[in-house]
């Protein structure tokens, strides 16, 4: 191990030079500001992506499969109940499509809707316009197609509840999307709150200590190059040399800070000697500077 007294040190105005070159160094290696669109594949889905894909196709169609003797029923039921009102056949058609809509599309929207932007006593109102389109869906496919046997009843239920089913897989993916999105976002804002925090303060960055210290090893070979005793220390100094090197000059700029094991100095005051005047020790002491007495 080498000799640290032979290596000499910096004096104030290196060690500023150093900590401002230092500081440039790390509002430079920060790059430019971070950008939102590089970070939209910062987190990764719960799910392989294929996986997904493949489930959304499935929804697709199994939805159509449902929806379409639904949509026949629902047409029809609307339609016709209407017809009993109104002989417009133009409107009756019109209403037959709304009931359709109403009551599919009631449950495939409040169903998504419930989970990704109500909480607590809200998802449990969402559940109302769910029973609703539930029930008209059931009434209306019922009405028209009248079963009388078991697989009647099946294929005249199914298509409704196969439509919830389809929202309440549709929902898990999108929350899945959701919660990837945040942790994207959370990624790119942490990014810019460090960029902006180094750019604003340089030592506050993760990358300050190792580069400050790197600038003041290259401005100690820099000073002890053209020294004799200098050129003889570094030869020998080794990397934990080196680091004793840069943390002696770290702490010659930290040397007045407070230490809680050093006690703070004490000053030690002559005590006056009591006297007669009715006074109390220091005014009488200031009325004798100011009288001269």
């Amino acid at each position: 191990m080498s000799n640290l007294s032979d290596l000499r040190m910096l004096d104030i105005e290196q060690r500023q030079a150093a900590r401002q070159r230092a500081r440039l160094a790390v509002v430079a290696g920060l790059g430019e500001q971070p950008n939102r669109e590089a970070y939209v594949m910062a987190s990764v889905s719960q799910y392989p992506r294929a996986v997904n894909r493949l489930v959304l196709a499935g929804m697709v169609v199994v939805f159509i499969a449902a929806a379409l003797p639904s949509f026949f029923r629902l047409f029809a039921a609307g339609r016709d109940t209407y017809l009993q009102q109104n002989p417009d056949a133009v409107q009756a058609a019109l209403v037959g499509v709304a009931t359709f809509i109403l009551a599919e599309f009631l449950v495939i929207v409040s169903t998504l809707t419930m989970r990704v932007y109500f909480t607590g006593r809200g998802q449990l109102v969402m559940a109302i316009p769910i029973t609703l389109g539930i029930c008209m869906a059931l009434v209306g496919n019922w009405h028209v197609a009248q079963p009388h046997d078991l697989f009647g009843w099946l294929e005249t239920l199914t298509p409704p509840l196969a439509v919830l089913f389809m929202a309440l897989i549709g929902e898990r993916l999108i929350l899945d999307a959701i919660h990837q999105r945040t942790e994207n976002e959370r990624a790119y804002q942490k990014a810019a709150q460090e960029w902006q925090q180094a750019q604003l303060s340089p030592e506050q960055s993760p990358q300050w200590k190792g580069t400050y210290a790197t600038v003041l090893r290259d401005e100690l070979i820099r000073v002890n190059r053209r020294l004799k005793a200098g050129q003889t220390a570094m030869a020998a100094m080794t990397t934990a040399d080196w680091k004793a090197a840069v943390y002696r000059e770290m702490a010659a700029e930290n040397w007045f800070e407070t230490d809680a094991n050093v006690p703070a100095p004490v000053v030690m005051v002559d005590e006056v000697p009591p006297s007669n005047d009715p006074l109390p020790g220091p005014v009488a002491m200031r009325l004798a500077a100011v009288t001269g007495d």
